[in-house]
């Protein structure tokens, strides 16, 4: 005969999150998301033209914009030459403007 299962006390379950990432994986998720934050705020505190952006600031930015870029080409290679040329700038502009 089958026993009915046991229930479990709510204390002691543990969320999937924890079960599967652990704390020095957190750790140097949240620190490197803190570097971006910190050098974001001292690249955009006194900004002055032709001073580049620190280094993980650009990561950031290269691997947001140009994926979008490269979806504009894809997306406009029906339209023709000239708009498949042009569809990568259009769509890096109008994807924020349209999101």
């Amino acid at each position: 005969m089958l026993k009915p299962p046991i229930a479990q006390d709510p204390e002691d379950v543990i969320s999937p999150t924890e079960r599967w990432l652990p704390l020095s994986v957190k750790l140097a998720l949240y620190t490197w998301v803190g570097v971006i934050f910190f050098q974001a705020a001292t690249a955009f505190a006194e900004y002055h033209p032709g001073q580049p952006w620190p280094a993980m600031l650009s990561v950031l930015r290269t691997f947001t914009f140009l994926p979008i870029h490269e979806a504009g080409h894809l997306i406009f290679i029906f339209f023709g030459k000239s708009l498949h040329y042009l569809g990568g700038s259009f769509w890096q502009i109008m994807f924020p403007l349209l999101w």
